[in-house]
C-alpha cells in the first residue's frame, strides 16, 4: 500500500486520510479481514456499523502484525 498522509486532530494526534470500512462486512470474517487489511497497510478502520453489530475489533490481538494499538484508529 502507498504512503498514506495523515490529518493531524486538535487531540495531536495523527490519523490516516484513508481508512477501511467495515459497514458490510460479515461478523463471521470481520477479524480475518480487518487482519488482512493490517497486512495491507491500514491503520484507521471505520466501525459505525449499527447497534447488531457486535464489538470485535478486541478479538484481533493476535493479528496485530507489526503495529501497536497506537498505531490503529478505530
Amino acid at each position: 500500500m502507498a504512503q498514506v498522509p495523515n490529518i493531524k486532530l486538535s487531540s495531536g494526534h495523527d490519523m490516516p486520510q484513508v481508512g477501511f470500512g467495515l459497514w458490510k462486512v460479515d461478523t463471521k470474517v470481520a477479524a480475518d479481514t480487518v487482519y488482512e487489511a493490517i497486512k495491507a497497510g491500514y491503520r484507521l478502520f471505520d466501525g459505525a456499523c449499527g447497534e447488531s453489530m457486535p464489538n470485535y475489533y478486541f478479538t484481533l490481538n493476535s493479528h496485530l502484525l507489526r503495529c501497536t494499538r497506537r498505531q490503529i484508529f478505530l
